[in-house]
């Protein structure tokens, strides 16, 4: 569980909610709109505004606060898009996805940099009933359970999955 308060300088606290117990805090830069853990709960993205009002996107691993006590910045960023939801993909911790006002965007990490991959969307205010609305929120599903152990093994042997493997596995 991660909470922030409001103002210029928030602090951000990671939660045991469990046992009731902060295990990290975090001094965070900037005023905090959005937050949001990855599915294994190893990066939690903070979306919110510097002190000039330009939109920044956050990212802090988390890997360490249970047994440390400590969340490290992995990166940082500016953008002109305005995030209402950040969500980072169940499949790889260098993905992201956001969706705000008229826009989706498709948001990576390479070479310690965060930067927005891929504009999806741009959606004029008269699509969105004329007053500029916002998109729904994102949602992956949740992840899909491994395959069998005898289609696995079959998989690596054939280095591809077979039409007979395939109908035996999805009937």
């Amino acid at each position: 569980l991660a909470t922030a308060q409001r103002g210029p300088h928030p602090q951000l606290r990671i939660w045991d909610p469990a046992r009731g117990v902060v295990l990290c805090t975090i001094g965070h830069r900037f005023s905090v709109q959005t937050l949001s853990f990855s599915l294994q709960g190893r990066v939690l993205s903070v979306t919110g505004k510097d002190g000039h009002g330009r939109q920044r996107v956050t990212l802090y691993g988390c890997g360490g606060v249970v047994q440390h006590g400590k969340a490290a910045m992995i990166t940082s960023t500016q953008t002109d898009a305005l995030i209402t939801v950040l969500k980072v993909t169940p499949f790889d911790a260098n993905k992201m996805v956001s969706v705000g006002r008229g826009n989706i965007r498709l948001w990576r990490i390479k070479q310690g940099v965060l930067r927005c991959a891929c504009l999806l969307s741009v959606l004029p205010s008269a699509l969105l009933g004329g007053c500029g609305r916002l998109l729904p929120p994102v949602a992956f599903p949740p992840p899909l359970p491994p395959p069998p152990v005898w289609l696995q093994i079959a998989l690596a042997v054939a280095g591809s999955l077979s039409p007979l493997a395939a109908s035996l596995f999805l009937s």
